[in-house]
């Protein structure tokens, strides 16, 4: 009891202090909101609540499944009765809260106020959404307080068929290990190739996930190469610079996790100088913090580092996000969603019962009209007319639509080089089609009605399994890629 005594006293005053800063910010924040009306609920983010409602097997997610944490935050906040937008919100104040609390209490709370400030600073538009790698932080802790290297063998596995990004966490990790020790974990490096497999078979082969195995085999191919007898004498120099240097006062087992800082410091700052958005940068960001902060030789967090600090400082995240945040994003959320109430209201109006429309308009609208109560909608590739599975579920890719919902506001602010634009905004395909008429409604929609339907159920035989509908998207990706060169 006198011990514990001891630890909470010697805990209060930093996490005072550290709370105080938390409720600083989280004031700042509603401000921030306020001011910019930042909305955080788009297709993008809807993705889980779309998932929650079907099946991973009938669903074409994303690059990165977000399985975990992003999938359970919004499972604990549906739980509780809040309808979907509002559990989504929820979702991103829960997200905020558990991951101050965790580096809290396993990186300090230094890393914990850090993680938040690089949020409010560089990635305001992510800080409170799930579905953009966020969840990579708490996934990086959990792998690291593991109990024993079965555990991590496992957590890089299943952390990585989560969210492929995970996967450059645990091939830098193995690479550090083997600079120092010369020694190479082959079999998380096979576990973590087959949660990327995992990943590429779950978002049905995805370009993205393709283009990221080449840096992910490189990492891996460089851990293994640095083994090799022929890599013995660079690795003996490369041991006296550690030692010689600022990790000299280290074990050799802190020194991995030391060097796996720098490595994943590099490649965040990679991210950035190759114009990648911030949603990447910064959680590799706050894990080569997690790193550079995981101290003792036996890979375990320092004992000083108890639950009393991190669990007062997740509690005052929570209720000041909650009480200072939350309302804010659902006012601005709620102002940017009114033009596809508006849309829903027009199409009911309109007495149309099915439309086919673009990814950005797919999922507010789905979830503004109520679900499966309102217009049924076909999610549609707009430069030829087929259907768009993108981060959707099979079940849309069913019936025939005589109307077009384009969004010409947003399709003219993109460039046509974009890929948006040629995938979400090109209007010459339907011409065939027979337009009969176009209306303009809600301040930058467009319904268009045609002659001929718009028709999904040659498709349906496609999309009726996993497998089929990973072996239609990856003969089309592949079609994709090479038809350049055999035109040039």
């Amino acid at each position: 009891m006198s011990t514990i005594r001891s630890r909470a006293k010697l805990e209060a005053l930093p996490a005072l202090l550290g709370s105080l800063a938390l409720l600083i910010l989280a004031w700042a924040s509603g401000h921030r909101i306020e001011t910019s009306q930042l909305n955080v609920v788009s297709s993008d983010s809807l993705y889980i609540p779309l998932l929650y409602e079907g099946s991973i097997l009938s669903f074409r997610t994303s690059s990165a499944s977000n399985l975990f944490p992003d999938w359970a935050y919004y499972a604990a906040s549906h739980a509780i009765g809040l309808k979907p937008i509002d559990a989504l919100l929820m979702a991103g104040i829960l997200q905020c809260s558990i991951t101050t609390m965790l580096l809290a209490r396993f990186s300090g709370l230094a890393a914990a106020l850090a993680y938040n400030l690089l949020y409010f600073a560089f990635g305001f538009p992510y800080y409170f959404s799930i579905s953009f790698h966020h969840g990579l932080i708490a996934m990086t802790l959990l792998y690291l307080a593991g109990p024993n290297l079965t555990f991590r063998r496992g957590m890089a596995l299943i952390f990585t068929v989560a969210d492929p990004l995970f996967g450059l966490v645990s091939a830098l990790f193995l690479l550090a290990r083997a600079c120092l020790e010369r020694k190479f974990d082959a079999v998380e490096a096979c576990l973590t190739i087959l949660g990327l497999c995992g990943a590429f078979y779950l978002c049905e082969s995805n370009v993205d996930v393709a283009k990221f195995t080449i840096l992910l085999g490189g990492c891996l191919l460089a851990g293994w190469m640095v083994t090799l007898p022929s890599a013995a004498a660079i690795m003996r120099r490369l041991r006296a610079v550690v030692r010689a240097g600022p990790f000299g006062r280290l074990q050799l087992s802190a020194g991995e996790y030391r060097l796996c800082s720098a490595f994943l410091l590099c490649a965040a700052l990679g991210s950035v100088v190759s114009g990648r958005p911030a949603r990447y940068a910064l959680p590799v960001l706050v894990a080569s913090l997690i790193f550079y902060t995981w101290r003792t030789a036996e890979g375990k967090p320092s004992c000083n580092r108890g639950w009393i600090a991190a669990t007062l400082l997740g509690t005052t995240s929570f209720a000041a996000l909650f009480t200072l945040v939350l309302p804010l994003l659902a006012v601005s959320s709620r102002t940017a969603l009114a033009q596809f109430e508006c849309l829903a209201d027009q199409l009911r109006s309109m007495q149309i019962d099915v439309v086919a429309t673009d990814f950005w308009t797919f999922k507010p609208l789905y979830f503004i009209q109520g679900g499966n109560s309102g217009v049924h909608l076909l999610q549609m590739d707009f430069r030829d007319g087929t259907p768009d599975t993108l981060i959707n579920d099979h079940r849309f890719v069913r019936g025939q639509a005589h109307f077009i919902v384009r969004n010409y506001l947003l399709c003219g602010s993109r460039s046509h080089e974009t890929r948006s634009w040629s995938a979400h905004c090109s209007d010459e395909w339907y011409a065939r089609l027979g337009v009969k008429a176009r209306t303009e409604v809600c301040d930058g929609l467009e319904i268009i009605e045609t002659d001929k339907p718009i028709d999904f159920s040659r498709w349906v035989g496609v999309f009726g399994s996993k497998g089929s509908a990973f072996e239609y998207n990856f003969r089309r990706n592949v079609m994709t890629f090479f038809k350049p060169a055999l035109f040039q």
